[in-house]
């Protein structure tokens, strides 16, 4: 619960610092005195966002700092321990856009200050009955109102619900792979089989294709020798050059006596030669027959066929080199690998998943029938609020309608509803004014359980659109709220501003505004310039001591009580 609240250069304010004992606290002032500058302190101190242009003109940092008195419940960092129940909270901002946070003087993050000061303290401006309008926000008031049941629900089907999108998820994955595996690897299967028997490494290409070229090389060379060979031997009918050289001879041996002797010496060179031509042809022939020309053409065509198979398989896989070939093959391995076992796995996230589904929905149904318990309880509570608020032909009421598909929220959709007189009952945002939505808001706020209400609820202008009856009967009911919480009411509506045990006044002088409490004939002015505007007309202060006089004497008691109950 909120006990003191200092403010220092935020708006028109340069100081302020109040000190609450109330149950039923009024803020007033005139319009434009700075009390926005009171709600955008508390804001800052709930842990709103800081805006630089809120500082205080001509400053460059803004602080705010405040007590509260906390229940033992509250969660609170493990390293903040409130000193007996009291919890010091401070922020300070600057024009540059930095900010500190602090809870009991530690340092701590934006998001740890509002979490922790988020559950002391709540703000409801005269904007807030908007937010009636929105269904989810509708939704989560009924929820609130179903209290400890209905958040039990909410949170198993947040988990069963996260986990079953998980599930999902995981499965479009899954088949979203495999298709691109599929479409991918179509030729995986036999491009790797091909692979393997390869066994290509990152210059098989260029080897194999130096390898064709010597090969070919070799074979018509092959081809020349043996044309060679030919033209020695004659082959296997032809006459060859041995065969012409011994029918030299043979003619050299028939030449006439005279030619004896240098026809012997002829005859002589020409049997060396031939034995010289017949050994060069036998070493051809032997050369020949260590490298067969079958050989050497199968030789050819199997590289030919490897290098043929090679750029096929680059073909097929898309790649325009081996190193890109080998690192397909590689990852066909891996993704075809991962396709064979993917089948029974899907089937198992599958059936997971519908596991999930099926829970989910039972978990959606439970949350129904408790929203649809919670929703008659909270409409009889609200309608008797109304009621009291003059607002006894008018029927609140709350509609649960399927929503077509189950969130993480359940598969409700909420709607408030209201029904004026024999009309059909119709959403709130088609029928009800504005002063309405302020009663139906202060209504809710009563009907929710001690456990969802702050310790310390503001409302800033709440009753804009209300008057006369209505204001005093809203009134009351606000009083009747700070029964279970400190209700702060920043107001231009005198009667409701005289129903509080504590008052504040904001007045403003040039460019400097300030905060005080007022009592006694102070107060008495000041409802009388909020009924009239003249603070010193007779008539709005006899009016103004009618409307303070029962009120000071319970407002006295009030704030002993409160004094006794949180000393």
């Amino acid at each position: 619960m909120l006990e003191e609240l200092s403010l220092k250069n935020i708006g028109g304010l340069n100081s302020a610092s109040i000190q609450l004992s109330g149950r039923f606290i009024a803020i007033t002032g005139e319009s434009g005195a700075g009390k926005s500058s009171i709600v955008r302190g508390l804001e800052f101190i709930g842990g709103k966002r800081a805006q630089s242009e809120l500082i205080k003109v001509g400053e460059n940092e803004a602080e705010v700092q405040a007590l509260f008195y906390c229940p033992a419940s509250l969660k609170l960092p493990e390293n903040i321990c409130p000193e007996e129940g009291n919890l010091f909270v401070k922020r300070i901002f600057s024009r540059n856009g930095r900010g500190k946070t602090f809870l009991q003087g530690k340092l701590v993050l934006l998001s740890t200050f509002s979490e922790s000061v988020g559950a002391l303290l709540r703000i409801q401006s005269q904007f807030a009955q908007l937010e009636l309008l929105d269904s989810d926000r509708q939704r989560h008031i009924l929820d609130s109102y179903g209290g400890k049941d209905i958040v039990q629900i909410q949170n198993n089907l947040r988990v069963i619900f996260t986990e079953a999108l998980s599930k999902e998820r995981e499965l479009r994955d899954m088949e979203s792979r495999q298709k691109e595996i599929i479409a991918r690897y179509q030729h995986a299967e036999k491009i790797l089989q091909s692979f393997r028997t390869l066994s290509p490494d990152a210059d098989s290409e260029q080897i194999w294709e130096k390898g064709i070229e010597n090969l070919t090389f070799l074979i018509n060379s092959h081809g020349r020798l043996e044309q060679i060979l030919a033209q020695i031997t004659g082959g296997k009918t032809g006459e060859g050059i041995t065969d012409s050289l011994e029918n030299i001879c043979l003619d050299i041996g028939q030449l006439p006596a005279s030619y004896k002797e240098a026809g012997q010496a002829w005859q002589s060179e020409g049997n060396e030669a031939l034995v010289h031509l017949q050994k060069m042809a036998q070493k051809i022939q032997g050369f020949l027959d260590s490298q067969p020309l079958h050989d050497l053409i199968e030789d050819r065509e199997k590289t030919e066929n490897k290098l043929g198979l090679l750029r096929k398989l680059k073909r097929l896989a898309q790649v325009d080199s081996i190193e890109n070939l080998i690192a397909y093959c590689q990852e066909a391995d891996d993704n075809l690998s991962w396709l064979a076992q993917s089948y029974e796995r899907i089937e198992k996230v599958s059936n997971r998943a519908r596991e999930l589904r099926k829970e989910a929905s039972r978990l959606a149904a439970e949350l129904r029938k408790a929203r649809e318990e919670a929703a008659l309880s909270l409409g009889k509570a609200v309608n008797t609020s109304l009621a009291s608020m003059a607002m006894e032909d008018i029927t609140f009421s709350i509609e649960i309608s399927d929503l077509g598909k189950i969130r993480s929220t359940g598969a409700d959709e909420v709607s408030f509803l209201l029904a004026s007189g024999d009309m059909p009952p119709g959403p709130v945002m088609k029928i009800a004014s504005g002063g309405e939505l302020s009663r139906l808001l202060l209504a809710l706020q009563l009907s929710l359980p001690q456990e969802q209400i702050p310790e310390t609820l503001i409302f800033d202008e709440v009753e804009a659109g209300l008057g006369g009856k209505a204001a005093v009967l809203a009134g009351y009911k606000l009083r009747e709220l700070s029964e279970k919480c400190r209700v702060i009411l920043i107001t231009h509506e005198a009667t409701i501003a005289a129903l509080a045990d504590q008052h504040f006044v904001v007045t403003r002088n040039g460019n400097e505004s300030s905060i005080k409490e007022i009592d006694g004939e102070e107060r008495v002015a000041e409802i009388a310039r909020m009924l009239s505007g003249n603070a010193t007309l007779p008539e709005a202060q006899e009016h103004a001591r009618k409307l303070l006089s029962e009120e000071l004497t319970s407002s006295s008691k009030n704030r002993k009580m409160h004094k006794l109950m949180y000393k």
